[in-house]
């Protein structure tokens, strides 16, 4: 049997391409040429853009996903009166986000931090949130309280958030809220919440009440208050004095899971460049000892080029700042900041940071921190200074 040469075979896919391609007809190659293309599909309509993440969606925006995430790298240095001299460097967050809309009524996050010491990673947000159900959200995220705690890390004055904040401020819980938006300048919260382990039900802890409600008066003064009813919570409370890499101080150590209250008051005053950020913080704990750990901060924040903090009326809290020249955005700070706690001791922590934030870009920035902090722990008195360095991008 004979077989056929690679020649012959060529020639006849190349003489036989013209009926393949116009479905068993013989055309001239010309019009074959000018033939119509294919229809368009659906995924001709999708987009793809960046915009402080990467987003692929479609054209009315209904289905949607969004890629980024952020880096932050600290290097510290102190030295105190019963320290040593001692530098530390860490990343304190390297976190990457999926978010996005599906169908034009469901909204969803997804948010994981590699920069958790002890731990591969970290579950930050996980939510759902579904407009047919009047947008209750669904999932682990974050509760309604504090300016803040709200306010996300990327955009907050300080290297690191108020002590008396990190201390109580409930953070991240599992659970379902619902945020309204009452008018252009009003927002109430309110969600029931279930302490989980990194986001899931192992050593789940009992379930919590949290709400919220703000106001902003003439766009110029923010007032919020909060309150949360907390089952089961740990009264052995600790905070970290101005910066995160050294080690914490124990306010209250009972120990034991108590019920609890806790409640906190809010105010911001903006004019420009200019704002003024306060916030006093409480909790209570239904124990034997009646363990209370309390708080509040005052931090100042100044603009020498002209850029100012910019509110979400959305949600209450601070967003984005964008630098108006080429030379980026410079902003100098300060803040005091009191903690202290009561059960059968009492323990007072005050600090005093000085700081300047250096916004090289939209997505970019370099901040500088000196912290002074003086602990007294039922009468023993000592104390620290501490030089922080931030180097931060989010893309």
């Amino acid at each position: 049997m004979k077989t056929l040469s690679p020649s012959f075979v060529s020639l006849a896919a190349i003489t036989l391409t013209p009926l393949v391609l116009a479905g068993g007809e013989t055309h001239a190659w010309s019009e074959l040429d000018t033939a119509p293309s294919a229809p368009k599909t659906a995924f001709d309509n999708w987009s793809v853009s960046y915009k402080d993440g990467l987003k692929v969606s479609n054209a009315d925006g209904s289905n949607s996903i969004k890629i980024g995430g952020r880096l932050m790298y600290d290097m510290g240095w102190q030295a105190g009166e019963d320290k040593a001299v001692g530098e530390q460097v860490e990343f304190r967050r390297a976190r990457l986000f999926v978010k996005g809309q599906l169908n034009g009524n469901v909204s969803y996050k997804v948010n994981y931090d590699f920069a958790v010491s002890g731990s591969p990673v970290a579950l930050k947000d996980m939510y759902m949130q579904f407009d047919d159900l009047q947008g209750i959200r669904v999932g682990r995220f974050k509760e309604y309280n504090s300016i803040n705690n709200l306010t996300s890390s990327k955009y907050i004055t300080m290297i690191e958030r108020a002590g008396i904040v990190n201390a109580i401020s409930p953070g991240r819980g599992s659970g379902a809220g619902k945020l309204w938006e009452i008018d252009e300048n009003t927002t109430a919260a309110l969600g029931l919440f279930k302490a989980t382990s990194n986001g899931f039900s192992e050593d789940a802890g009992e379930w919590s009440v949290t709400g919220r409600l703000t106001h902003l008066f003439a766009d110029t003064l923010h007032l919020g208050g909060s309150a949360s009813a907390r089952g089961g919570s740990e009264s052995d409370v600790s905070t970290r004095p101005g910066h995160h890499m050294d080690g914490s101080v124990t306010l209250s150590d009972d120990g034991r899971a108590q019920d609890s209250s806790l409640y906190g008051l809010e105010t911001v005053w903006l004019n420009g460049p200019f704002s003024l950020q306060a916030e006093y913080i409480s909790q209570a704990f239904d124990s034997a000892n009646e363990a209370k750990v309390s708080g509040y901060y005052i931090t100042a924040s100044w603009f020498t080029t002209g850029e100012h903090r910019p509110y979400d009326k959305s949600n209450g809290s601070f967003s984005r700042v964008v630098p108006s020249g080429n030379g980026g955005a410079c902003e100098l700070t300060a803040r005091m900041d009191h903690s202290d706690g009561e059960d059968t001791n009492t323990v007072e922590v005050d600090d005093l940071i000085f700081g300047i934030n250096w916004y090289t870009g939209r997505n970019s920035r370099i901040m500088l921190n000196y912290v002074m902090a003086d602990i007294n722990d039922s009468g023993t008195k000592t104390g620290y200074d501490a030089l922080l360095l931030r180097f931060q991008v989010d893309f």
